[in-house]
């Protein structure tokens, strides 16, 4: 493909990913759904704090883990479609076990280690998404990118917020299937945002040597 049909097609890919990303993350918004989730199941304020704040260190270790290692990934397309499959699915498996005879307490750590290993994957993406968006996107248009990403985005996850509302209201339903029905509306909506990925290409570029000390990386 040529750079121009690449910028192209990148462009609307991105804008998808973003966008169906930031819909998926409010099914699992970290200042309201997922402290409600917590409590429901432990009534513990100490588990309810501690999972606000996974998703923000997650990231900080992945993100320094494979920073070292960006310029050395010769398909970024294809290295950030598969980890995003790999983890992005990840809320699904919260419906078996909210349905499972274990404690709450456990079901909540169980929990706590997905949702910590989905925002792992996440900062694994998030470098190298941000390089491959630097490399194929016009800086004249990367803004519009973001800019996509943050309405279309919001306005699933307005329709999210209130899918969650209502759900959360039904006092008919269980609280296992009122969250099964929430992780699943995630699982559903990123893995969507994953497969748009699919749809991105990156343009020739030099391919760094794995680093022989990662300190250099740091300094």
């Amino acid at each position: 493909m040529s750079e121009q049909a690449v910028s192209k097609q990148n462009y609307h890919a991105l804008s998808a990913e973003g966008s169906l990303f930031f819909a998926g993350l409010a099914f699992m918004d970290v200042n309201a759904v997922i402290p409600v989730f917590v409590f429901t199941y432990t009534q513990s304020l100490k588990l309810a704090g501690l999972a606000t704040t996974l998703d923000l260190s997650a990231r900080i270790i992945s993100q320094l883990l494979i920073g070292p290692y960006v310029k050395s990934i010769r398909n970024l397309p294809a290295y950030i479609t598969r980890i995003a499959l790999l983890f992005r699915p990840l809320p699904f498996l919260m419906v078996p076990i909210l349905f499972s005879p274990l404690a709450n307490l456990t079901k909540v750590l169980l929990f706590l280690a997905i949702y910590g290993l989905f925002f792992l994957g996440d900062g694994l993406v998030l470098v190298p998404w941000t390089d491959l968006l630097g490399r194929t996107i016009p800086y004249h248009l990367r803004g519009r990118v973001f800019g996509n990403q943050l309405l279309y985005g919001g306005l699933g996850g307005l329709a999210a917020g209130y899918l969650v509302k209502y759900l959360l209201d039904q006092p008919s339903l269980t609280d296992a299937v009122k969250y099964s029905l929430i992780f699943s509306g995630a699982g559903l909506v990123l893995t969507l945002s994953a497969l748009a990925m699919l749809w991105t290409h990156d343009l020739p570029h030099t391919i760094a040597p794995p680093p022989k000390n990662n300190w250099h990386y740091y300094r």
